[in-house]
């Protein structure tokens, strides 16, 4: 307590945080969505002016002071470096995991195929989720299981996320369990939908992270709370740390090749059209940039290409927020209750304090809320005045939110030709009432940034289970094995995905599954997967042997 009181009187200062945020409004009434970024900037101007008129409880402290308060986390003296890359190249600890993890897919296939496999002739595959909500969340779990059971989970080289999917991806990796467990763990602790915090331990230490963030001048928002309700719910398996677990040290067990190596996605708004991020356990960056800094250090500010401060990193909460942050949730019950807690709590503070404290949270749950159900991320821009050509280096800021608001598959990363993905299997949670929309804007997106992608014939791709896309006159252009979410009669007579969107619990608002409603739905893409095995057994067929015949040639 000691320390969350010097956390909280130093944060009642002013004197670093920025007026006024760029960024967006998004409204999204069912599935349509419209963009307004005049509107949210000045909710942000509003939400600063409430810190300014606290005026009168500002204290003078010096930096000398207020520096033996700050927490001690493993990066305090480190500093940190824009990582410009003119071709757009891998950072090194992405490349010695995935060839760490070469040898456990190698191994993988020999099995699942049943032959051996030269090592020059093992293929990149990688697994895509959309976005969804938990309805996506569960999907992907089902399908990494039924992946699993046909011993395709090993022989993934990269699995991309997006919003829903990506609830799914980081918690499995962080609670460093099988997946099998984490599943049935999972769907026991989602019952009752976001859980709440009511423990004022972790109520405690989110106020010291939301005043810790004003005394470092980083942007504060309704994100803070909504992704700390998110890792009190997901993050269930880390206990008492799950409000502060961070990405970089929840996913130590990647760089030994342990999990296909996770990619999470997000977009930038700082201008149209939309610029995609990728955020692994090593890096946050952007191919449109050319430009990455390691994770730890997103949320510092950077000066021609050098961090100038140190605060902690970014919450996995805080980004699993951010990764799914198109929702419009039961804002009331998410975010208003545990706001009237974090007040509760702070009224056991001195009075100044608590004063602040209260004004702060009252503005983004309540006064703000009412207009704007979609805060994004707002976070100092590393690229900010940097030496080198990069396009944004006059914003200070990066507005990053999710990604879905683009289109709801997260493929960019995987078409990234640095990574040489010769496979991608998608299974697309998407809502669209064509199955395909999505897939359809992810080919306009990589044919206008040049990426190769095989041309999609959309006949009948809603009533197919799985369809295969290729270009073989490209064989740099990977494979695409596209599952659509769509009614399977093998695996029931009754249900149906599309009209359990429309009408059941498949909503993309829905955040209550029962644990039959988790088995219903996941065992939907577990069985698409196992059914479907020999498709994609055949698919790795066709690649090694072109991978083979282009060895030979060039020997």
């Amino acid at each position: 307590m000691k320390r969350l009181l010097a956390f909280l009187l130093i944060g009642s200062s002013l004197s670093g945080m920025d007026p006024g945020y760029r960024a967006y409004l998004n409204r999204r009434h069912a599935m349509a969505l419209t963009v307004n970024k005049g509107v949210l900037s000045d909710m942000y101007n509003t939400l600063s002016q409430g810190w300014f008129d606290l005026k009168d409880t500002i204290l003078e402290i010096s930096d000398d002071f207020y520096q033996q308060f700050l927490p001690n986390h493993a990066y305090r003296d480190f500093f940190a470096k824009v990582r410009f890359t003119e071709n757009d190249e891998l950072c090194a600890a992405e490349i010695a995991t995935v060839k760490m993890r070469k040898f456990v897919v190698q191994s993988a296939l020999e099995r699942m195929l049943d032959k051996r496999i030269d090592e020059n002739y093992v293929p990149t595959i990688a697994f895509c989720g959309s976005g969804g909500g938990f309805r996506a969340m569960v999907l992907s779990l089902g399908f990494l299981q039924g992946a699993q059971d046909i011993g395709l989970l090993n022989s993934l080289t990269y699995m991309a996320g997006l919003s829903g999917s990506t609830w799914a991806m980081a918690p499995w990796i962080a609670s460093g369990h099988e997946l099998s467990v984490y599943s049935h763990r999972m769907k026991q602790k989602i019952k009752d939908g976001i859980d709440h915090l009511t423990n004022p331990f972790e109520l405690s230490k989110l106020i010291s992270r939301l005043l810790e963030k004003v005394l470092y001048g980083q942007n504060i928002s309704a994100m803070d709370i909504y992704g700390a309700l998110l890792a009190n719910t997901l993050l269930f398996d880390l206990g008492e740390k799950r409000i502060e677990a961070t990405l970089s040290e929840t996913h130590c067990g990647v760089d030994m090749g342990a999990y296909p190596f996770p990619i999470y996605t997000t977009i930038a708004t700082n201008s149209q059209p939309y610029e995609w991020f990728e955020v692994t356990p090593f890096e946050i960056g952007s191919s449109y940039l050319k430009a990455y800094i390691p994770i730890w250090a997103y949320g510092r500010k950077f000066d021609k290409g050098l961090s100038t401060n140190s605060p902690r990193e970014q919450s996995l909460g805080y980004f699993m927020g951010v990764f799914g942050s198109a929702f419009e949730v039961d804002l009331e019950d998410v975010v208003r209750i545990t706001a009237d807690q974090l007040i509760s709590i702070g009224s056991y503070l001195p009075d100044s304090v608590s004063r602040s404290l209260e004004t702060l949270i009252h503005l983004l749950a309540y006064d703000l809320l009412d207009e704007v159900r979609l805060f994004p991320s707002v976070l100092a821009n590393f690229t900010y005045t940097f030496n080198k050509p990069c396009p944004w280096t006059e914003e200070k800021e990066l507005s990053l939110v999710d990604a879905g608001i683009d289109f709801n598959l997260p493929l960019p990363p995987l078409l990234r030709p640095e990574r040489h993905v010769d496979c991608i299997i998608i299974y697309d949670s998407s809502a669209d009432a064509s199955p395909g929309d999505q897939l359809r804007k992810a080919q306009d997106y990589a044919w206008r940034k040049g990426l190769a992608f095989p041309a999609i014939d959309y006949t009948d791709i809603d009533k197919k289970i799985v369809s295969v896309f290729k270009d073989d006159s490209n064989l740099d252009c990977p494979v695409i094995v596209y599952f659509p979410l769509i009614k399977n009669p093998e695996y029931s007579d009754t249900f149906d995905p599309r009209a359990c969107i429309e009408s059941g619990y498949c909503s993309t608002f829905n955040f209550e599954y029962g644990e039959q409603e988790v088995d219903e739905l996941s065992g939907l893409s577990r069985f698409a997967v196992t059914q479907q095995q020999a498709v994609i057994k055949e698919v790795i067929e066709d690649i090694i042997g072109a991978k083979k015949k282009t060895v030979n040639k060039r020997g």
